[in-house]
């Protein structure tokens, strides 16, 4: 399977058209999707067209950096005249009108829509099922799970359907599909990519902006899934950036990788979060991450940043008083249609006060300011993604699918970037990731250093 600088130089070399690369990726699809379920809306006639309106024009000559680069998107964002349906049966009918910003900016780099991605209903479970279109399979073990939220678009790139997929990330739901299916997930900084549009974020048909005082818009991002580290980087490249509309983006320009004094980044790894236990395996994949970094000249210890084992308890309370009021319009008077995944997420929704809120909010703050005190002198860190490898369908139940993410949502608690790079394989044959972590806004850095410990394994 090609990267994306790889396939950009050969469609700029002519050996082969984006209308040719198209009907290769195509051709996959519908070869395997039926059995693999990743691509739920297909918009052949769409990608048709976006592809031969490339091959038109002289590649890459007008600066199109994704020019005729084959995509899919999560269907919780919006592409104008495209089915969404939020994985769920009340938006079963739903075509918005107008597409997310990040949909409107890779088109305009020229990157071809191949479809929209399967998801759990409202992208709100760590695997990917719904009653509307059914489970999402992992191209490596079917019998497994493709993870979730950002499920379809793993399965799709691990597939070669496409070659990136856009998800999102609130708890882990990039960086765990791509632990799952051994491609690369990027989470960028909360505030660098626009959120406009991501469900729950609509109304009349229409993309609207993220409520910005809820915990839900602030900690959720829209993120790549892709190949490679530089394929994540590329696609972030042109999808940052404030888009007038969503109030939490800053207008922070993006850094260079190629900048960045390695030796200078002193690390440190841990294996887990401290709030459950991680298998042998998963510490075993963090330690050798920790050993690639150090053999090529940085500085590595093991030690885990003061209060990161508080992450998950704040979260799972800031979760349960925020994350679904988002959600009541939407659902009010059809509750029947929800799956029991999200009739539990309701169930267990918390009334509080704004004074409640608040406490909880504290509480993350003086966390988030211990680990940014020990960022100061250890600027990465190294994570697992989760706290084990791929689970068999089936054999998790509700909150066992949850608890194994715990070390990706204290990443998503502090609000920090982090990359998401495969670099081992468990006993049962499922790729084990690791997540590499930065300071907020250094995300060049994450990708200075992900990108060094896959050049690490592939040395």
């Amino acid at each position: 399977m090609s990267t994306l600088s790889s396939t950009r130089e050969a469609l700029r070399a002519g050996e082969f058209s984006a209308s040719e690369l198209l009907a290769d990726h195509l051709s996959r699809i519908h070869e395997r999707n039926g059995e693999l379920n990743a691509i739920i809306t297909l918009c052949e006639e769409r990608a048709a067209q976006t592809a031969s309106s490339a091959d038109a024009r002289p590649y890459g000559r007008d600066g199109r950096l994704l020019e005729g680069i084959p995509f899919s998107v999560k269907d919780v964002i919006p592409v104008a005249g495209v089915r969404m349906t939020a994985g769920s049966r009340i938006f079963d009918d739903y075509v918005p009108t107008a597409s997310a910003p990040v949909v409107d900016r890779l088109e305009a780099a020229g990157a071809v829509l191949v479809g929209k991605s399967n998801c759990p209903e409202f992208g709100l479970d760590p695997h990917t099922d719904n009653l509307l279109f059914g489970a999402t399979k992992n191209p490596i073990d079917v019998t497994k799970t493709p993870g979730g939220s950002s499920g379809g678009d793993a399965a799709a790139v691990a597939a070669d359907f496409v070659s990136f997929g856009i998800g999102s990330d609130y708890g882990g739901s990039i960086r765990w599909p791509a632990h799952c299916t051994g491609t690369v997930g990027f989470r960028p900084t909360p505030g660098l990519v626009p959120g406009t549009g991501h469900f729950p974020f609509i109304k009349d048909r229409l993309p609207t902006a993220p409520n910005s005082a809820s915990f839900f818009a602030r900690t959720q991002t829209i993120a790549p899934i892709a190949r490679s580290v530089d394929d994540a980087w590329t696609v972030i490249s042109v999808i940052a950036g404030p888009d007038g509309v969503d109030a939490l983006v800053s207008p922070v320009a993006l850094g260079s990788p190629a900048s960045v004094p390695l030796s200078d980044l002193h690390t440190a790894w841990a294996g887990g979060d401290g709030s459950a236990s991680a298998t042998s395996e998963v510490v075993d994949a963090v330690e050798l991450a920790g050993a690639l970094l150090s053999d090529i000249g940085m500085n590595v210890v093991e030690q885990a940043p003061p209060g990161l084992e508080e992450c998950e308890s704040i979260y799972a309370r800031y979760r349960a008083v925020d994350g679904l009021d988002l959600h009541r319009d939407h659902v009010a008077g059809r509750e029947e249609l929800l799956t029991s995944t999200m009739r539990t997420w309701f169930d267990r929704v918390i009334e509080a006060s704004v004074g409640d809120v608040l406490a909880i909010a504290a509480e993350r703050d003086r966390v988030r300011a211990s680990v940014l005190a020990f960022m100061e002198t250890r600027p990465v860190l190294v994570l697992p993604v989760a706290n084990q490898d791929a689970f068999t369908v089936g054999a998790a139940d509700f909150d066992e699918r949850f608890r194994t993410l715990t070390p990706s949502r204290a990443v998503s608690l502090l609000g920090l970037p982090s990359c998401a790079v495969p670099v081992a394989t468990s006993a049962a044959g499922m790729p084990l990731s690791v997540q590499i972590v930065g300071r907020p806004f250094h995300d060049h850095e994450v990708a200075a250093v992900a990108m060094a410990l896959e050049g690490a394994l592939c040395g």
